[in-house]
C-alpha cells in the first residue's frame, strides 16, 4: 500500500517571522553530518517523540519556510567553505588523509617528542 503524503504544515518562520509553508530544515548542515558507515541511518528522537530513522542529518520540519532556509543555506555554505579552507572539518582534507608534517610522536607526560 502506498504511503499517503502528508500536507505540509504552515506557520510562522522562526527566522523571518513571516507566515508560510514549513520545509524540512537541517539542524546541523547535512554537509557536516555523515554516518560513520556509508549507508547507515541516523536516529532522531526528542521529548514525547518516538524514535525515528533518518537517512540524512537531523532536521526540524517546523522551523523555517523556504525563505528562511535560503538565508540559512547561504550562511552554512559560507561557513563550511571556511571550515574546509582551514581544515577544521574532515571534508577539508584530501581524501581524509592527514599531512605527514602534522604527525607527532608522543613522549613522556603526553608531550610531543617530535613534530
Amino acid at each position: 500500500m502506498a504511503k499517503k503524503k502528508q500536507k505540509a504544515s504552515e506557520g510562522i518562520c522562526k527566522l523571518t517571522k513571516l507566515h508560510g509553508v514549513y520545509i524540512e530544515s537541517h539542524i546541523i548542515p547535512a554537509a557536516l553530518t555523515k554516518p560513520s558507515v556509508k549507508g547507515n541511518y541516523f536516529l532522531q528522537f526528542g521529548p514525547n517523540q518516538r524514535l525515528k530513522k533518518r537517512w540524512s542529518s537531523w532536521y526540524d520540519p517546523e522551523l523555517v519556510t523556504a525563505e528562511g532556509e535560503k538565508y540559512l543555506s547561504d550562511l552554512d555554505t559560507w561557513a563550511i567553505n571556511e571550515l574546509r579552507k582551514y581544515k577544521l572539518v574532515w571534508s577539508g582534507w584530501d581524501g581524509n588523509k592527514l599531512e605527514e608534517t602534522l604527525h607527532c610522536t608522543v613522549g613522556p607526560f603526553g608531550l610531543p617528542a617530535s613534530c
